[in-house]
């Protein structure tokens, strides 16, 4: 389902940030504070199972969120090139 029609959300407003990943309003949300992220970036999981690449997105910060591990490649390096142009603009 995520590979079809999955979204992720991110919204910033000042340094509070809220992650949504799901389909509709079936999901999983995390909010935390962009201001603490500290590098964002592609890491491999270690491990790779059914429907999954190995791959994800990493913010690191006092705290590492990792995510976006059902996606295609593509999407997923468009995804990593805006979290890191608005990283760099904040």
């Amino acid at each position: 389902m995520m590979t079809v029609c999955g979204r992720v959300d991110l919204i910033v407003v000042g340094s509070a940030a809220k992650l949504f990943i799901g389909v509709g309003l079936l999901g999983w949300t995390r909010e935390f504070d962009w201001s603490e992220v500290t590098k964002i970036d592609e890491d491999v999981l270690g491990y790779e199972y059914s429907g999954s690449s190995g791959q994800v997105i990493s913010l690191v910060g006092r705290t590492r969120l990792i995510f976006d591990s059902m996606t295609t490649e593509a999407r997923r390096y468009y995804l990593l090139q805006g979290l890191l142009l608005l990283h760099q603009r904040s």
